[in-house]
């Protein structure tokens, strides 16, 4: 026993002394963080999210179901909140030919949605060379780190509208970015195949992107291609038409052009149609207005993350020490990518400062939206900025890691509130019942119609389009609006 001990002593003080886990660990924590994660996120979205659903959660459905029945990409015959031909009607579409208008189809794209983010983030990951267990780590953070409240969870699972679908995007777009930029063709000159394919497959993208419209342009495209210039432009190391740099003004050309395409692309299948809610918060408000929209930010941006505090409450019960946990992971994730600016020339890793390029880009584009246009009603709309804050903030702490001073500690603190604010998130979801909120007004309202034999009728949109898919399309309930003296 004793030797047991003191081999294990030596272990604990070679780990001190150099500072790196064992590989086994690592996988460990990687492959554990990764599973943990995943399970908990695909138990929300296929049990406890139907007692949220309502009828903002069928936007995808529903714009799949009218390229379904109309043959074109977008139909102009349906009255659509905001226009996204490159998003989950792709496989939203085939679904609906499959299952239908229901639950389970709802349930399905949900799940297929939640995949495909989380290899994008794998994917981003492993572009920026890091490890398989840094990159299901890193996952990890992100899928719980937006899983927090009711709201958070409503727009990431519960259904894909441009918040969502912009860092699903973003991920994938970053990664595409980077390896064009190391291909060999631009890096060496040599033509090889997989260097056309990232090419071509990053000109396809970003022009199925562009199709999306201005939302995502500014939460995908521009913040990707500015990030890449900004990193080049400031590093003075290298000439100004050095290779190195001339290799990204080509991928800002591709991306460019693939835009105009895209755009293009957007105005044949689009024409006359209106997208009614995305043009109506694509305005600016009024300069007096201005102050008092960002001064509703400190408020909005903790509300989002899932600070529920009420008046004379406790300071220091289990409820309080979960808000404070909350609190000050928000600040963490809010003033560490801002920060890291000034450790800017110590970081390890070149990507690391794209990374927070990309950061700052978003965070700039919400807050124009935010403070001067009409964005502060929502709390919801910070989501690309507080999930890709997250992303950053977990490369930082990564590359920060990488150093023998006291920069290594503070990653370390970092990563202890990181942690504990996945916990608390993840603890948060487990609890609830499978069955969650299954008994509320939409489901047992649409369990009574069924059993009273009525399969068709009218309803406002908050009724209207969730007893149809809650109902599995047996009680059929179209949108109408009433209005004070008749109805439209």
């Amino acid at each position: 026993m004793n030797e047991k001990i003191k081999a294990f002593g030596e272990k604990a003080r070679s780990f001190v002394k150099n500072e790196k886990f064992p590989k086994g660990v690592l996988w460990f924590l990687g492959i554990m963080s990764a599973v943990f994660s995943i399970y908990t996120i695909l138990y929300y979205v296929i049990g406890p999210s139907q007692g949220y659903f309502h009828s903002d959660c069928t936007d995808s459905l529903f714009w799949a179901l009218a390229t379904y029945e109309s043959g074109e990409i977008v139909s102009p015959d349906y009255n659509y909140a905001a226009i996204l031909p490159f998003s989950a009607s792709l496989w939203y579409v085939p679904l609906i030919a499959m299952f239908g208008v229901s639950m389970k189809t709802h349930i399905i794209g949900m799940v297929i949605f939640t995949i495909l983010f989380a290899l994008s983030i794998v994917f981003l990951c492993r572009t920026l060379k890091w490890s398989y267990p840094a990159s299901f780590i890193a996952m990890a953070c992100v899928m719980l780190a937006i899983s927090g409240s009711d709201k958070l969870r409503e727009i990431m699972w519960g259904h894909t509208i441009y918040y969502s679908l912009g860092l699903l995007l973003l991920f994938f777009g970053l990664g595409l970015a980077i390896r064009v930029v190391r291909c060999k063709l631009l890096s060496e000159g040599e033509i090889d195949v997989r260097s056309v394919l990232w090419i071509f497959g990053y000109a396809v993208f970003t022009m199925l992107s562009a199709t999306n419209g201005t939302q995502v342009l500014v939460l995908c495209v521009i913040p990707i291609v500015g990030a890449l210039f900004c990193e080049r432009f400031f590093d003075t190391n290298v000439k100004l038409l050095d290779k190195k740099n001339t290799r990204v003004i080509f991928v800002i050309a591709v991306a460019g052009i693939a835009t105009i395409f895209g755009l293009k692309l957007l105005e044949i299948w689009k024409g006359d149609i209106i997208a009614g809610y995305q043009d109506a918060y694509s305005t600016y408000s009024s300069m007096s207005e201005w102050v008092n929209n960002l001064m509703a930010l400190p408020m909005q941006y903790f509300s989002l993350i899932g600070v529920t505090y009420e008046a004379n409450a406790p300071l220091m019960d289990a409820a309080s020490v979960v808000n404070l946990v909350k609190i000050g992971t928000g600040l963490v994730v809010l003033v560490v990518p801002l920060v890291g600016f000034f450790f800017y020339n110590k970081y390890k890793y070149d990507e690391t400062r794209i990374v927070l390029w990309i950061n700052l880009f978003v965070g700039a584009f919400v807050m124009m939206g935010w403070i001067l246009g009409r964005l502060s009603n929502a709390a919801w709309r910070l989501t690309p900025v507080f999930g890709f804050a997250i992303f950053a903030t977990v490369a930082i702490i990564r590359d920060l890691l990488a150093h023998r001073d006291a920069l290594m500690r503070f990653a370390c603190i970092c990563a202890a509130a990181m942690i504990c604010f996945c916990t608390v998130n993840m603890k948060g979801i487990i609890k609830m019942p499978f069955d969650y909120g299954q008994d509320n007004d939409l489901h047992m309202l649409a369990k009574t119609l069924e059993d009273e034999g009525l399969t068709y009728g009218y309803a406002t949109f908050w009724y209207a389009q969730a007893i149809t898919v809650i109902s599995d399309n047996q009680v059929k309930t179209r949108n109408i609006t009433v209005e004070k003296d008749n109805f439209i």
